[in-house]
């Protein structure tokens, strides 16, 4: 499962060499091998259990090396998804996922294999990151950051003059126990849960991470890679340490 993983990945990368594209568009790859709902595939994930999530335009597909095993909205039942069109799958705090679909995000119990919480309207989220404590970051509507916490009451929207689906490049948790996203601009913030007052805040910082504009980026190990406006890939150190090397 990992090298389906790695062939994807390494796929991607060289797409966004020869024809770069912003994170709102999808790559689709086709697969042949495993029996899925639907062979345009939109995301992948690997959870702890090493088991593949895969996302589809018709269904969410959990394969454990052998079965295929599908996930759908089902009407009139709470513990369905949202939308059957599935945009990003990431970890939430342990023992769960994010699912997000086109119609809203799901939390999906790994144990119970169903959801066990939904939140429509936040739409197409592909921006989702989670910290060790299960503190959640979406970026899914204009000029706003959704949070959540796992002893809140679902999301809660704050406002940030500039942050949307078309200006964030990549959002995660970093190790150091910080949130960051990367703007278009090649602005990294650096983000830092506040529970100093009765309501959740974050507190900003931001320095220039990269000095032409971001086409793509993604996080991985501690490191942010870049393409930038000139078609190159760079590799560079969260923390702004060490040389930006082209990749």
């Amino acid at each position: 499962m990992r090298n389906i993983l790695f062939t994807v990945l390494f796929i991607g990368i060289l797409s966004l060499i020869a024809s770069p594209i912003s994170l709102a568009s999808k790559s689709l790859h086709k697969a042949n091998m495993i029996n899925l709902s639907n062979n345009a595939i939109i995301c992948m994930h690997q959870d702890p259990d090493g088991y593949l999530w895969i996302g589809t335009y018709d269904g969410l597909n959990l394969y454990n090396g052998k079965d295929t095993y599908v996930y759908r909205f089902e009407l009139n039942n709470k513990n369905s998804l949202c939308s059957n069109i599935i945009h990003k799958i990431s970890d939430a705090e342990p023992g769960f996922l994010w699912i997000s679909t086109s119609l809203g995000i799901n939390k999906f119990s790994l144990k119970k294999r169903k959801v066990t919480e939904s939140y429509p309207g936040y739409m197409e989220s592909d921006l989702v990151a989670t910290d060790s404590s299960g503190i959640t970051l979406a970026i899914c509507k204009e000029n706003r950051i959704s949070c959540y916490t796992p002893f809140s009451d679902g999301f809660r929207d704050l406002p940030r003059e500039g942050i949307g689906p078309q200006t964030v490049r990549t959002l995660f948790a970093g190790t150091d126990g910080y949130f960051y996203l990367l703007l278009t601009s090649g602005i990294l913030k650096k983000l830092t849960p506040d529970f100093s007052n009765t309501t959740f805040n974050l507190l900003s910082e931001e320095r220039q991470f990269h000095n032409k504009p971001i086409l793509s980026a993604f996080h991985e190990n501690n490191h942010i890679f870049i393409v930038d406006t000139d078609n190159k890939l760079y590799r560079q150190q969260v923390d702004g340490s060490g040389e930006r090397i082209p990749v």
